[in-house]
């Protein structure tokens, strides 16, 4: 698939499809692209676009199409002598300067760096923040809505509401029975009320409010309980409590975070240590900084607006 991609690529930039010279897979307008600055566009494209290229044919193509032209631009560059207008060379060094620097950084942080057996630590932080790792309560429950939107019908609706959850507690009339008779939530309704299984935050505060303060009771109706929706005759049918989730669960993800955090503090500690070796003559690096900037500022041409000028590549 890669080759026929070349290929249509090729073949879809003007005046390419043909008199290549040996050795270019594109050829013309004073630059050849070769295998070799595949292997550069190729070695220098983010992971996540290796994997669009794979997968995505009109993107691969445009990012050998953007290669190309980018090449041609800059071989065209170079034959003017723009690499070394003052301004282009600055950013052609201070490019390389980040990369190299962003590479050691890396490097020491993925090779370099011993990082110890952070398992103990990770399992104290377990023990010691047990709220964090609990599979929350749930409850099985049903409903019958009861809207109250307006103040007039408040009143009455409460009342309604409240001789609603006394006759089901008597067991002068079914839950189920009530919830499809006089329910105004259609969906649970017809069947019987019952919504299913909720946690915590799956339902409105009111809601929410009165599960926990009925299962502290041992109550299995309750109600009725306000919300924006209106009044609620809850029915917990099971209750399953908070449980502990097991260690090994989430030991990787434990691990990960101080893994993570271990490379942040060995980087900022591992800057520290250059900063602290080196000798500074504030005086001189003030005194040559303020001259430079002002000599920019007389001097800056075409090339800054102060921003680098728009790249090609997609």
């Amino acid at each position: 698939m890669i080759k026929l991609i070349l290929l249509v690529t090729m073949l879809s930039l003007p005046g390419l499809g043909a008199g290549r010279e040996e050795g270019a897979l594109i050829s013309g307008m004073g630059a050849r692209l070769t295998v070799n600055d595949l292997q550069t566009m190729v070695y220098a494209m983010p992971a996540e676009a290796l994997e669009t290229a794979l997968t995505d044919e009109s993107k691969l193509a445009s990012y050998i199409d953007a290669f190309y032209l980018t090449k041609v631009l800059a071989h065209r560059a170079k034959k003017q002598g723009l690499h070394k207008h003052k301004e282009v060379a600055a950013v052609i060094e201070n490019d390389s300067l980040n990369t190299l620097a962003f590479a050691k950084i890396r490097y020491y942080l993925g090779t370099e760096l011993e990082i110890p057996d952070l398992k103990p630590a990770a399992r104290e932080y377990y023990q010691a923040n047990q709220g964090q790792f609990t599979h929350g309560p749930k409850f099985d429950v049903a409903h019958i809505l009861l809207e109250n939107k307006t103040e007039e019908k408040a009143l009455a609706v409460t009342k309604r509401a409240h001789d609603l959850v006394q006759r089901i507690k008597s067991g002068a009339l079914a839950f189920e029975a009530a919830a499809k008779e006089f329910s105004e939530d259609e969906g649970s309704a017809a069947k019987g009320g019952h919504i299913g299984w909720v946690g915590l935050g799956d339902t409105v505060p009111g809601f929410e409010k009165a599960l926990l303060e009925a299962v502290d009771k041992g109550v299995e109706i309750t109600g009725p309980a306000e919300s924006r929706f209106g009044l609620h005759i809850i029915k917990i049918n099971e209750y399953k409590p908070a449980s502990p989730i097991p260690f090994e669960v989430v030991e990787q993800d434990i691990l990960s975070e101080f893994r993570a955090k271990y490379r942040e503090n060995a980087k900022a500690e591992y800057l520290a240590r250059i900063r602290e070796s080196a000798s500074p003559d504030y005086e001189s690096l003030n005194k040559h900084l303020l001259k430079l900037i002002k000599e920019r500022r007389e001097t800056s041409g075409w090339y800054f607006e102060p921003q680098k000028p728009a790249n090609v590549r997609p």
